[in-house]
């Protein structure tokens, strides 16, 4: 039996612990080559919109104007980050999971905000289907060939390369 001895913030030191188990959890992920398609095309596409969002800032701040985005200048660029970065890791498949889920909360902005106001392709259908792919990638983690499953796969004492 574990003894666990009290913090001076009340909690056990058990409770403040993350456990490796709890993180291999999030990095368990499906066996099925689907989600490598999906995040490499997912992936791809949030990195090529982001850089818009850099190389025409100023028009890009006018449309976050526009749509009603609060702090557009900064919005910009904090939304330009979490689609290049969060492309890049849904690419290579480090951290799927959070990753998909931080974009997903993108893409229902994107929504609410420039599907509102200009509802077109780029506004409304690519976002939907990239909230799709989205919750597919929430669901079913990076799949087979990703740097989770080799995580996971050594985390779990099973010595295998990287695919």
């Amino acid at each position: 039996i574990r003894h666990s001895r009290r913090l001076r913030s009340g909690h056990t030191n058990r409770e403040c612990v993350v456990s490796r188990q709890s993180i291999l959890r999030l990095l368990t992920t499906s066996s099925s080559p689907a989600p490598l398609v999906l995040r490499v095309a997912a992936g791809a596409v949030f990195m090529a919109y982001s850089l818009g969002k850099f190389r025409r800032h100023d028009a890009e701040v006018a449309a976050f104007d526009r749509y009603g985005v609060p702090f557009p200048d900064l919005t910009v660029y904090l939304v330009g980050t979490l689609e290049f970065v969060g492309g890049l890791l849904l690419i290579v498949g480090v951290l799927t999971r959070p990753v998909a889920f931080a974009l997903l909360g993108n893409m229902t902005g994107a929504l609410l905000t420039a599907g509102r106001v200009d509802p077109n392709f780029n506004h409304v259908g690519l976002p939907i289907i990239l909230l799709l792919v989205m919750i597919v990638l929430v669901i079913m983690g990076a799949g087979r060939w990703s740097l989770d499953r080799w995580f996971q796969d050594t985390g779990t004492g099973v010595a295998t390369s990287p695919p």
